[in-house]
């Protein structure tokens, strides 16, 4: 017996337990993604952190009141996902779509249907691969960013 070790893309779902169904789940299986659903609102963004999703499925009402909190969420787990956003109306999801810079999001139109997350995924995979590079560079400069003042004590200390 031959063993890999090859590791699957990581997808959170949080979402109210009756809107994502066992059939979207088995989508995402079969599209190579280790699905983790979370049906609690308290939990839905403290388990991003702990899980570190690629792909990040949330429901307009489990998103923080303000779309800021969401990136600096990412910021703090060292990830930035691509993000498809379920809700029954554009509108309600509005500030988080203007977020382009922050990273990619996709809206997705409640209730749900397979043909609409297999292909809201299929955008997002797209944009992702397209815009990852630059993603990349802007977390490395943020990193730098806060690590030079840090350096510049130690050396100031050092000498």
């Amino acid at each position: 017996m031959i063993h890999r070790n090859i590791s699957r893309e990581r997808c959170l779902v949080c979402c109210p337990r009756e809107l994502f169904a066992p059939e979207h789940a088995a989508l995402l299986l079969s599209l190579g993604y280790e699905v983790k659903i979370i049906n609690d609102k308290s939990e839905a963004l403290r388990s991003f952190i702990t899980v570190k999703p690629s792909l990040f499925l949330i429901h307009h009402t489990f998103l923080p009141v303000f779309p800021h909190r969401l990136i600096q969420l990412f910021k703090m787990a060292h990830r930035t996902p691509t993000v498809l956003l379920m809700a029954e109306k554009i509108t309600q999801v509005w500030g988080y779509l203007h977020l382009k810079n922050e990273g990619d999001f996709e809206f997705i139109e409640t209730p749900l249907r397979s043909e609409e997350v297999a292909l809201g995924v299929k955008h997002a995979s797209q944009r992702l691969k397209a815009t990852r590079r630059k993603l990349f560079y802007k977390d490395l400069l943020t990193h730098v960013g806060l690590a030079l003042p840090v350096i510049g004590l130690l050396v100031y200390l050092l000498f």
